[in-house]
């Protein structure tokens, strides 16, 4: 919950597939995390 509080962003939604990531939340999702977008594409 405390992700959803500091970043208004329900990632249940996303983990669900009944919303589409746009790149600015994607982008805000790796804020929180502490990590870059070309960290998380390394990943994927």
């Amino acid at each position: 919950m405390e992700f959803y509080y500091d970043t208004n962003i329900h990632i249940g939604r996303i983990e669900s597939k009944r919303v589409n990531v746009s790149v600015s939340v994607l982008y805000d999702i790796c804020t929180y995390f502490g990590i870059s977008l070309e960290e998380f594409f390394l990943k994927v």
